[in-house]
């Protein structure tokens, strides 16, 4: 999963993923995302005031090149 370039989005789901599965989260601004299934890893790069909700991760979730993050 690649989501990209989100600006002012509260509302980004991921609900159709399994634990084989990357996100990999950049470039989003002022945005909030649920991650609501188990994935293996989970990677936020280069965002402003960004939100990320996940219940379960395999392997790792890395937060990089950030300005402000709630996890």
């Amino acid at each position: 999963w690649v989501v990209e370039n989100q600006i002012g989005r509260k509302n980004l789901v991921i609900d159709d993923c399994d634990s084989k599965q990357f996100v990999y989260v950049f470039g989003c601004k002022d945005s909030a995302l649920q991650i609501q299934e188990k994935v293996n890893n989970i990677t936020v790069d280069k965002y402003t005031k960004m939100a990320a909700v996940f219940m379960d991760v395999v392997a790792a979730c890395e937060i990089v090149n950030y300005n402000g993050v709630k996890v």
